[in-house]
């Protein structure tokens, strides 16, 4: 007889973690496990610039959780958790932040994912020698995937022969119809920011109408999965906590504070997608390694669950079976 329990609970419930500026306390550890989460994502950042064909990491001027010694510590003490570990390095571009507008002039790309390729492998061996569970080869970098598809499969090639474990790639959720290399992969990753609704007129007021609002994404992921025959994984989704914060983050980041919308938010997506057999369960984005600040919650850093109504959400779906 199944543990009701269990029965039908999302495999991989799993939070981004926050790289912090130096050392933190292990009890975080705790009440993430207390919440039920079984993955984390630990995410150390490069930096790369327009016109430069760097790509800089491992910098001694970089937080302590970004560095070699933070990343290699926090994947030990999840370990230590029973935790399993999705290592997942991202791009941030000086002067623009996200790198899902990023290009490369086409004389330099060479160098460029030369230089790119060295940040990926040295996490890849990372990753390797501490049993890392999952590797992504990369984060939202949404041109640079549809223009230049062989540097990516070459890529591909490059971390299989230092790494054993499951690889994915992280797209933007604009973005994951047009690659060509799912095929290279263990899994489909997709940084779940989808806008509700699709369809601008509709109108969205409770739970049931987000809930439903979600059909035509899930039938276009379906899609998705039916013609790579990949699972889905959600590399990060999350909401901010903001007046209609489903309608993505973008277009609500100056609305007013609202801790029921962010939940609403939460709880749509995870009542959706937890029946999909095709889709593996996500990372929240994202856990900070600190406690916050009530004043913080809204000033500093609207995506924060941590203390609100949506972590109640959270803990919900990652403890129980439906």
């Amino acid at each position: 007889m199944k543990d009701s329990s269990t029965e039908n609970k999302i495999k991989i419930r799993g939070v981004n973690l926050v790289a912090p500026p130096e050392p933190f306390d292990p009890v975080y550890f705790d009440s993430l496990v207390e919440m039920g989460v079984s993955h984390v994502a630990v995410v150390p950042f490069g930096f790369s610039r327009k016109g430069v064909q760097k790509v800089v990491f491992n910098h001694e001027r970089q937080w302590w959780g970004e560095k070699d010694k933070g990343v290699i510590k926090t994947i030990e003490l999840a370990h230590q958790n029973d935790l399993e570990v999705l290592l997942k390095p991202h791009l941030w571009i000086f002067g623009d932040g996200w790198p899902g507008d990023f290009i490369v002039e086409k004389d330099s790309i060479d160098q460029w994912f030369t230089d790119y390729n060295h940040y990926i492998l040295h996490y890849a061996e990372i990753a390797d020698s501490m049993n890392v569970d999952m590797f992504s080869i990369g984060n939202e970098l949404r041109k640079l995937v549809v223009s230049y598809p062989e540097h990516w499969k070459d890529l591909i090639e490059k971390v299989r022969k230092v790494y054993k474990g499951k690889l994915i790639y992280s797209a933007n959720w604009d973005n994951y119809s047009q690659i060509s290399f799912w095929d290279e992969l263990d899994f489909v990753g997709i940084n779940a920011y989808f806008p509700l609704p699709k369809n601008k007129a509709e109108e969205l007021s409770d739970f049931e109408s987000i809930k439903s609002s979600w059909t035509p994404w899930v039938e276009d992921l379906k899609e998705l999965n039916l013609r790579v025959n990949k699972p889905i994984i959600f590399t990060e989704y999350g909401y901010m906590s903001k007046d209609g914060s489903y309608n993505g983050h973008w277009q609500v980041s100056d609305s007013a504070y609202n801790e029921e919308d962010q939940a609403l938010a939460y709880d749509a997506l995870l009542s959706v997608f937890r029946s999909k057999e095709w889709w593996v369960g996500g990372y929240s984005w994202k856990y900070f390694m600190k406690s916050i600040p009530r004043e913080e919650y809204d000033r500093r850093d609207a995506f924060i669950f941590q203390g609100k109504k949506a972590e109640k959400i959270l803990k919900k779906h990652y403890t129980t079976g439906y």
